[in-house]
């Protein structure tokens, strides 16, 4: 009976050990490929030059399309995570610190559109969005459900919006079927974030809402394509 035991416990170890052993051709396959380099921060305004020169020729529908991609898959992307300060002025995503006005103006500069940074950075946000956007594109709320603010400017449609709050700035992004409220977050992570905006407690927490739809604004095409 022991003798018996014993042969049935290395026939099963002999079993395990061939179905360890992977095929030779299987470990070729499972070579993962090189990691590709980041693509630099300077890289990505010097292609959105590029696409701000083929876009001068082209329909405003289209303008808007190429400058809201370019700044939400190319700009945005960079400054997650960079750390917020009230004083934080940085021109760099990822270095220092940066404060909710200048993440604004820093963004729309680097994508192409002529303004004074510092100075719209500094001023109240209803102040900038006027500065840069035809009255016609503008929303304002007050004392409105969250969800009938979204709802709103879902109807608006696809596109970048600036958004003022009560003391706070940022971007909208509506890529046609979810609405993001990208800032940077003086409160949670206190960091750049991007957040779906019904998410947003800062969004959630002001009464006032001033919004000015900059990707459907002819004039400001014309000036970043200029």
């Amino acid at each position: 009976m022991k003798s018996f035991y014993y042969l049935l416990t290395l026939g099963l170890l002999c079993v395990g050990c061939r179905q360890a052993r992977p095929h030779p051709k299987l470990l070729t396959n499972t070579v993962a490929p090189p990691p590709q380099p980041p693509v630099s921060y300077m890289h990505c305004k010097q292609e959105i030059a590029r696409i701000r020169k083929d876009c001068r020729t082209k329909s405003i529908k289209e303008k808007e399309k190429a400058f809201t991609e370019a700044v939400s898959q190319q700009l945005i992307p960079a400054w997650i995570g960079t750390p917020w300060n009230f004083y934080g002025m940085t021109e760099v995503p990822g270095q220092g610190t940066i404060a909710c006005g200048y993440f604004v103006t820093t963004i729309l500069r680097d994508a192409g559109i002529p303004l004074n940074r510092v100075k719209l950075a500094q001023c109240a946000s209803a102040t900038m969005i006027r500065s840069l956007v035809q009255r016609r594109y503008i929303q304002q709320f007050s004392n409105i459900p969250t969800a009938s603010f979204i709802e709103s400017i879902r109807k608006t449609g696809y596109g970048l919006y600036i958004i003022g709050l009560d003391s706070h700035t940022g971007l909208l992004y509506h890529n046609g079927h979810t609405l993001y409220f990208i800032h940077a977050n003086y409160t949670g992570s206190r960091t750049v974030v991007q957040e779906e905006a019904w998410q947003s407690a800062v969004l959630n927490s002001s009464a006032y809402k001033i919004v000015g739809k900059i990707s459907a604004d002819e004039r400001a095409l014309a000036r970043w394509t200029n």
